[in-house]
């Protein structure tokens, strides 16, 4: 048997629940619950929320910490569960700040190692001293931030703090540090950090802000996707003892924007448990250099402490507890995705000409993603005649000239790149040039079937056919003196990965492109933090930052021939500096850094 109860008697039961709770609190307080408006639910008075005596019940006991030590005791003598007690603790100096004039009790603050003496704490005392702030004025204008993280109760790392003021007094730049918070407890900030905590928001220019409220919980493994969406061009940087990195398109032509969180400088203050565990191994001594060039204009860069409290950066210094040295070179530089015929010729000069990235930093390893772009020959164009129309006037339909153009660009890299090794790693655009020829399209294309002819047979006895024709071609040009390089010195030089192959530097997997995941699938951050650890790919043309799982941007034209719509592509490369720290380098109108 079924009993149904019919929706009038429901609604009448719940309204006189109502009229009976709201009388009987009227008869034990003395005090109407106010009633809210559409127009606005804020109460005036601080008797309409309660009884004063409730707040003074609970600081009775709550002090009387001989009687009641630990918050179990507490909670007992209310009769609810012990974790409630911190939000009354919240509630109450919370309602001491808002209305004075109830005049309620001061409490003890039971976290402090002396307060047997009976220390006060009030308000300010538990969130926002201000002898820890920062003097907001000096937010703001054409200057050089550095900005990282602290948490409440959490030690500070004295080494890396050190390092962070080394750094900042010799970069002629400002420090800042944005709290954290976890838990409920009474919170605490090293001494240390006096006259440097940002507690509000700061606009540095006209489209980049601290965010020093948006509170995201030091054990958020994935911090950015907890942020709500700001004004359509407003980049921000956001307080997490994670290193993460969007970008975020706002525009079919401008350049996206971007969310950062700062990376931390005092130790991991976790409780016991899976989430503790998992936010413990992501917590990075970090910071995130930020350069403002003008109002619309910044770079930013990220500074990763190493097990020693070191730190390099681009001006080829490093960082450490003890003082500072110079480094010769950097290990490796990874460009953003390349793609010949497709290359932004501005990019191009910076990272490889005179005064540029590759010229100052010295890499021994250049990895070079989607090389070749494959335009004359790509599946993606063979049934848009318009577009093979506009290819084929502007001479982008042979295959032929598209693999002297690339030819032509290592013979560029090598000679720009002095004695470094320039890797390629094994692409989905470089082998659209294998399904051409698998796919015999070749028989069927007057203008490259004497090339498609000429690559199948290395093909079929094992080599990479777009490796096998720029070795080749090199080769010939240095026997027929139209270059000036040794030979063997070139091919030991350039290496060519086949799919699948790793290349490691200081324990970052280098050798993945980022289009191919496990088993078959798409490629994802997620797959490689579970199966692969720490990576550098490529693929996406949109740089990313997501724990260890690292992503560059690309070398081309921001706005190409099958882009449509909201773009968060980005001009960027990737630095691995010789004690393994990465930092990511971002070529914003022509310029890479600040001078």
């Amino acid at each position: 048997m079924h009993l149904r109860i019919s929706p009038f008697f429901l609604f009448v039961s719940s309204l006189s629940l109502v009229v009976n709770t709201t009388q009987r609190h009227v008869r034990e307080t003395g005090h109407e619950i106010p009633m809210a408006n559409k127009k606005s639910r804020k109460v005036s008075k601080a008797s309409d929320y309660t009884s004063r005596s409730h707040y003074e019940k609970f600081a009775e006991v709550y002090n009387n910490w001989q009687e009641y030590p630990t918050d179990a005791d507490v909670a007992k003598q209310f009769g609810i569960a012990s974790e409630r007690v911190k939000n009354r603790l919240r509630n109450y100096l919370g309602m001491q700040k808002r209305h004075p004039e109830m005049d309620l009790p001061p409490l003890l603050n039971r976290k402090d190692s002396d307060f047997e003496k009976g220390f006060i704490v009030y308000f300010e005392d538990y969130l926002r001293a201000e002898e820890y702030r920062i003097d907001m004025k000096t937010l703001g204008g054409k200057g050089r931030y550095v900005i990282t993280s602290a948490m409440y109760n959490g030690d500070l790392c004295r080494e890396w703090w050190t390092t962070l003021k080394r750094y900042a007094k010799d970069r002629d730049a400002t420090l800042v540090v944005l709290p954290t918070k976890y838990g409920t407890s009474l919170e605490q900030l090293p001494d240390q950090l006096k006259g440097y905590v940002c507690f509000e928001d700061a606009m540095l220019n006209e489209v980049f802000r601290i965010n020093a409220t948006a509170h995201i919980r030091p054990t958020t493994l994935h911090p950015l996707r907890q942020v709500r969406a700001t004004r359509r061009n407003l980049s921000e940087i956001i307080a997490s003892p994670k290193v993460d990195l969007n970008f975020i398109p706002v525009s079919n032509n401008a350049l996206p924007k971007v969310t950062m969180t700062t990376g931390s400088c005092t130790f991991p203050n976790y409780n016991p448990g899976m989430v503790g565990a998992k936010a413990e191994k992501q917590h990075l001594f970090g910071a995130v250099v930020v350069e403002i060039v003008d109002d619309t204009t910044f770079h930013f860069r990220q500074l990763i402490a190493d097990d020693k409290f070191g730190v390099c950066d681009i001006n080829m210094k490093y960082y450490h507890p003890h003082g500072i040295r110079q480094i010769d070179s950097v290990d490796t530089l990874v460009t953003g995705d390349w793609h010949v015929w497709q290359t932004c010729p501005v990019v191009r000069e910076v990272t490889y000409g005179k005064g540029g990235i590759v010229d100052l930093l010295k890499p021994k390893f250049v990895i070079k993603h989607d090389l070749m772009d494959s335009t004359s020959i790509s599946h993606h164009n063979q049934h848009d005649r318009v577009l093979l129309a506009q290819l084929s006037a502007a001479g982008h339909l042979s295959l032929r000239a598209e693999l002297e153009a690339n030819v032509d660009e290592v013979v560029y890299i090598l000679q720009s790149s002095g004695d470094a090794d320039i890797v390629v790693v094994r692409s989905n655009h470089d082998e659209h040039l294998d399904r051409y020829l698998t796919e015999a399209r070749y028989m069927n294309d007057p203008t490259n079937y004497r090339i498609g002819h000429e690559l199948v047979p290395p093909m079929v006895d094992g080599e990479m056919p777009f490796a096998w024709y720029v070795r080749k071609r090199i080769l010939e040009r240095i026997a027929a003196g139209e270059l000036k390089m040794d030979g063997d010195v070139a091919m030991k030089r350039l290496k060519f990965l086949v799919r699948d192959e790793d290349f490691y530097r200081h324990g970052i997997q280098l050798g993945m492109h980022g289009d191919k995941g496990a088993n078959g699938a798409r490629g994802s951050l997620q797959q490689f933090l579970k199966g692969v650890g720490a990576t550098v790919t490529g693929h996406n043309h949109t740089p990313m930052i997501d724990g260890p799982n690292w992503v560059v941007g690309t070398g081309t034209r921001l706005k190409l021939a099958y882009t449509k719509g909201l773009s968060s592509w980005c001009n960027s490369h990737v630095v691995i500096f010789p004690n393994g720290q990465r930092m990511m380098i971002n070529i914003i109108q022509g310029a890479w850094r600040k001078v």
